[in-house]
């Protein structure tokens, strides 16, 4: 991946949002009935989010050498990769998306993904008074036209102000949350 805006593409491609709406959705504690509202994630909202490249950075190198029986393949600015690469930890510039059209926000771009039609959500709280806003869906996705579909057990999560937006992808809850796990005790050092 070159750019955070080739990350957030590959991200969008992966989960098959098909949707261009900019408008974030609210949570059941916003009022609008039929939305899924629960408590944050794993923890994710009690310590603060990376806000630079250089905090992102070094919470992405923080992450462990090995994960729920993986070794970590590849470390990147914006990504950590672990066994075969389906497993990772991607952060997304939201200043390089929005140059690319997308949205700008981290609300917005978290109700583009649930309102697409195209994940199975799990939790979510995309209203943009929050704080903190997430995803956890489930997903199926191809790598590629001819490749067989496999199921991808997903994860967003960022201030709702912030910067930054982090995505994690494994290939079963479990690994889900480890990954997020990581990712926690990598922000408190």
């Amino acid at each position: 991946m070159r750019s955070a805006a080739a990350a957030f593409i590959l991200v969008l491609a992966l989960w098959g949002a098909a949707c261009q709406s900019d408008e974030p959705e609210t949570s059941s504690s916003g009022g609008q009935s039929g939305s899924i509202s629960s408590e944050p994630p794993w923890g994710l909202d009690t310590v603060p989010m990376p806000d630079d490249a250089q905090a992102v950075q070094d919470t992405l190198e923080a992450l462990p050498k090995r994960l729920d029986g993986l070794d970590r393949a590849e470390v990147m600015a914006t990504e950590v990769r672990y066994g075969d690469g389906s497993t990772f930890v991607r952060a997304i510039d939201l200043a390089q998306a929005q140059a690319e059209g997308f949205p700008s926000t981290a609300p917005a771009y978290l109700g583009l993904l649930a309102s697409s039609g195209e994940v199975e959500v799990e939790k979510k709280e995309t209203n943009p008074n929050a704080g903190f806003v997430y995803l956890v869906n489930k997903n199926t996705a191809k790598d590629s036209p001819d490749a067989a579909p496999r199921e991808t057990f997903d994860a967003a999560w960022g201030a709702a102000g912030g910067a930054w937006l982090f995505v994690a992808s494994a290939g079963s809850a479990e690994e889900r949350v480890a990954l997020a796990n990581a990712f926690l005790a990598a922000v408190r050092g």
